[in-house]
């Protein structure tokens, strides 16, 4: 997939639409903010799903190893 600012705002704002993030106030450096730039963070709801989904992609490398389709070390 090739990120590119269309697809890369397209996803941000179904991410806010979905309730997954939500649009921070903290910044990194103080004093160097940048008013076109936009922070966002996890919402306690997007941590369950990004868990669930890692739970879901490692039980699909499990699987897959399981029936010898890729080896331990391709794993990574």
């Amino acid at each position: 997939m090739r990120l590119v600012p269309g697809n890369l705002y397209s996803v941000l704002h179904r991410l806010l639409q979905s309730g997954l993030i939500a649009e921070s106030d903290r910044r990194p450096v103080a004093g160097q903010e940048d008013v076109r730039r936009r922070y966002y963070t996890l919402t306690g709801t997007g941590s369950k799903v990004l868990r669930a989904e890692g739970r879901r992609l490692k039980s699909l490398v499990e699987l897959a190893e399981d029936r010898r389709l890729l080896g331990p070390e391709e794993a990574i």
